[in-house]
């Protein structure tokens, strides 16, 4: 792995020997043989450079939080970035819907998610049912973007926590 700062690692709960590390500067590496190789997927850095991601304590460019899988659906907490999402175990990754990638602190655009997220967890039943905590103190429903149903369930001094469902 190329990476030395690594911030969270998770594995799959249904599939032996595969595990993900997030890292700093934003990075996600995927092992398949229990962590003796890591592969990174390009696509994450791609979008860390073209978005701009940050780090208001680090120079590092972004960082991967946190990871949620439930299945062949994988979600990834990028801090200061957004919210990840793949469809097929990791292979491809890009902005989940509700997040556009850009790091701008404040109330962010209606129907959007704050893109400092801390971490992601999905309802054991539903990988469309998403809890994400953000840094942002407020998130804005997003139930005007198209495939999406979202409410806010959670506020706390600085701390949101948003909860959406996509519709399928």
């Amino acid at each position: 792995m190329a990476h030395r700062h690594v911030r969270w690692l998770a594995y799959h709960p249904e599939v032996s020997d595969f595990e993900l590390a997030g890292t700093e500067p934003a990075a996600v590496f995927i092992s398949q043989d229990g962590g003796a190789s890591w592969h990174g997927r390009p696509a994450i850095e791609t979008l860390r450079d073209q978005c701009g991601w940050w780090l208001p304590y680090s120079p590092g460019a972004g960082c991967v939080r946190g990871f949620a899988v439930n299945g062949r659906r994988l979600y990834a907490a990028v801090e200061v970035g957004g919210l990840l999402r793949s469809d097929d175990a990791g292979e491809t990754w890009a902005l989940a819907a509700g997040s556009d990638g850009r790091p701008q602190f404040g109330h962010p655009k209606p129907h959007f998610i704050h893109p400092d997220v801390h971490s992601v967890e999905t309802h054991p039943s539903s990988p469309d049912l998403v809890f994400a905590p953000t840094g942002g103190g407020t998130c804005q429903p997003m139930a005007a973007i198209p495939g999406n149903v979202a409410t806010t369930t959670a506020m706390c001094g600085q701390c949101g926590l948003i909860r959406w469902t996509p519709a399928t």
